[in-house]
């Protein structure tokens, strides 16, 4: 018992993230699911976006932590959560997210989504407004239909079948030289982290053009829209006309904000959700 519980105590300690947040892993519908947790106070659920998953939170999450109890998720299939083998829709994302919160013991909390994860949280509002005291949208899919034409173009299945048979021929092509050149040498296939970025974008696609406007009446908690006027890839000006269907809404447009809040603009995030949400 004494062993455990030292062995445990170490873990978590090992676990530690710049002494505020821990890496923790829990099953959420059979789905090894990785995600960071830490601070004190009301409860926080965090929805990331594309990429790096929970990870491009860290900075963010830190300084969150000094007012609240944050939750950040690696969605399935992104950072160190497993995906099944089922590409993921809107519908299972937003399951995943209740199940995640009746896993961790959440009954009621904020929850805050940026881009893809922005439209996650307002779907999962719609679909489950007893759980959700506020919603922040940062940057948020889902509030118009314009996005950008690179990320439309990028994340088209045909572009992806292209992009997926020219990294297979140039793969194969290159194990080719290596087994002449080097015949012993062991040529670790690429491919399948491709494949699974890939992927990614293909599962999050339908959520970012999936316009929701129409409901938004719906949403009778809080909501706050922040979005950057530098944002090239989702509109800041669609936080406005979206804002005209919710009854209890807040805008903030951030002037030197891009898609992504990095740097000097953290800060800026922080003062406006501790103001809308209140500290402790």
């Amino acid at each position: 018992m004494l062993y455990a519980y030292i062995y445990n105590l170490l873990r978590q300690e090992f676990n530690k993230i710049n002494n505020t947040l821990y890496s923790k892993h829990i099953t959420v519908n059979q789905l090894d699911t990785h995600y960071f947790t830490g601070g004190q106070g009301k409860s926080l659920l965090i929805i990331h976006g594309g990429g790096a998953g929970a990870e491009s939170w860290l900075n963010t999450a830190i300084q969150l932590a000094d007012h609240y109890t944050v939750y950040i998720p690696d969605l399935p299939g992104f950072g160190k959560s497993k995906s099944s083998n089922d590409q993921f829709d809107i519908a299972q994302y937003i399951r995943f997210i209740e199940d995640f919160a009746k896993e961790i013991d959440l009954e009621q909390f904020y929850i805050m989504g940026h881009s893809v994860g922005g439209s996650l949280a307002l779907h999962y509002a719609l679909e489950y407004p007893h759980r959700i005291k506020k919603l922040i949208a940062l940057n948020s899919f889902g509030l118009g239909k314009e996005i950008a034409l690179w990320l439309r173009i990028t994340s088209h299945p045909v572009f992806i079948e292209v992009v997926g048979g020219l990294v297979t021929f140039i793969f194969k092509a290159l194990k080719a030289i290596s087994n002449r050149l080097h015949p012993h040498t062991i040529f670790k296939d690429p491919l399948s982290k491709v494949k699974i970025d890939i992927g990614r974008k293909t599962a999050t696609f339908s959520g970012q053009t999936n316009v929701i406007t129409e409901r938004f009446k719906e949403l009778l908690m809080p909501v706050l829209l922040i979005a950057g006027k530098k944002d090239y890839i989702v509109p800041y000006k669609q936080v406005y006309s979206a804002a005209e269907f919710i009854c209890d809404c807040r805008v903030r447009v951030f002037p030197n904000c891009s898609h992504t809040v990095r740097g000097k603009m953290i800060p800026v995030l922080v003062n406006e959700v501790t103001d809308f949400i209140g500290k402790g």
